[in-house]
């Protein structure tokens, strides 16, 4: 009981908790033909236009999407990495290991011209 309630106070605290991570089907829907600008903790500043025939495509490098059961995977030619997808809104957030690998924001379309 006092576990939950230290949660509660935690989330209120520190913003919002988002929603439960999305399944294969609402990952698609969230980010097909959508940009994603965010970080991620590994790789730093990123944003991205996510094509519907599997590619992705940024400033100055592409690479490929797919969706594996409820994960996203992501291959800029080094082999898939992979993540759980947390939304709400227009926020994202990539989760790996049990914890947070990046955050970013969901724009329809490409605004970039990527």
């Amino acid at each position: 009981m006092r576990l939950a309630i230290a949660a509660a106070l935690m989330a209120l605290l520190f913003g919002k908790v988002m929603a439960a991570p999305l399944d294969g089907g609402a990952i698609r829907g969230f980010i097909v033909g959508a940009t994603v600008s965010g970080s991620m903790r590994d790789t730093g500043r990123f944003e991205e236009f996510f094509a519907p025939d599997g590619t992705i495509r940024g400033r100055g490098y592409s690479g490929r999407w797919s969706i594996a059961g409820d994960r996203l995977c992501l291959d800029y030619g080094d082999g898939p990495s992979c993540w759980r997808v947390e939304a709400e809104g227009d926020a994202v957030r990539w989760l790996e290991n049990g914890g947070v690998a990046g955050t970013g924001r969901v724009t329809p379309g490409n605004p970039n011209g990527f």
